[in-house]
């Protein structure tokens, strides 16, 4: 999507595509509460976003949340010492609340409609209602060429994206927000986390390195393959001919023995065919 101009700050359609777009991704913001941010939820600093929560579905702030504090997530835009990179989030938040702080104050949103001129990055003096912040994502994928999202794609990815990474749970709660056991419906596994469990289960794997040929172990074989001979190419001598030659084919001749048992006294008649 960067690569198309989607995302990034070259319009003001893109710009307030991305701070949309990564609101969700990046700090779990639920589809809903997208409507109620404000400048003051955002702090920029040198190469980090911050999300101070002051209203949301989890908090809001009242007798029920005294035991439990606003979540403040720092994002680092760049993990290295370079911090001149692209593409830059924290140049996108910078650029995007210095266009529409004015508007702001005035107004108790944080997405405003963005100037359809792409000359210039500016925005008119109307709030983006929850349906228009709905299509955001839907129309960014369309775009873009890709299957259909909803908003509440963004969140699921962020939970979804740090499960397989095998982030702790501890640390995706405090990303997302969220209290419950709900947040394990977004642990599902990646082909790698697959591949990791089959590799502890399955039996030890012996790495075979070069694969030896059962005939080149047997140097009778290849002794025998390599001669010119042919292995039924024989003499037989002629008195061995002629005997094979005039014998008969085996009879049948029923053989008689009769066998006395010593305790008894009694005899016994025994018949078998034997072939001669």
């Amino acid at each position: 999507m960067w690569e198309k101009n989607l995302l990034g700050c070259q319009t003001a359609k893109s710009l307030v595509r991305t701070i949309y777009f990564y609101n969700g991704k990046l700090f779990g913001i639920r589809s809903k509460e997208h409507r109620n941010l404000r400048v003051h939820n955002f702090r920029i600093d040198c190469n980090s976003v911050t999300h101070d929560e002051s209203f949301s579905k989890t908090y809001h702030g009242g007798l029920k949340d005294l035991k439990y504090n606003p979540r403040v997530i720092q994002h680092i835009c760049c993990s290295g010492k370079d911090v001149n990179h692209f593409p830059c989030i924290e140049n996108c938040y910078s650029t995007y609340i210095e266009k529409v702080k004015d508007l702001a104050k005035s107004n108790e949103a944080f997405y405003f409609k963005p100037n359809n001129d792409e000359a210039v990055v500016e925005y008119y003096n109307l709030v983006l209602g929850i349906n228009s912040l709905n299509k955001i994502l839907p129309d960014l994928c369309e775009s873009a060429g890709v299957s259909r999202k909803t908003s509440h794609c963004l969140r699921v990815t962020c939970a979804t994206r740090l499960f397989q990474s095998e982030v702790e749970e501890k640390l995706i709660r405090e990303r997302t927000g969220h209290r419950s056991n709900a947040l394990l419906a977004y642990e599902k596994e990646s082909s790698e986390q697959n591949r990791k469990v089959s590799k502890i289960l399955g039996p030890p794997e012996v790495i075979v390195d070069d694969v030896v040929e059962l005939e080149d172990d047997i140097p009778q074989l290849n002794s025998l393959r390599n001669s010119n001979s042919d292995l039924f190419d024989f003499d037989v001598p002629d008195e061995v001919d002629e005997i094979l030659a005039t014998m008969g084919l085996p009879g049948n001749n029923e053989i008689t023995k009769t066998s006395t048992s010593s305790a008894t006294g009694s005899s016994a008649t025994l018949s078998c065919r034997l072939c001669i």
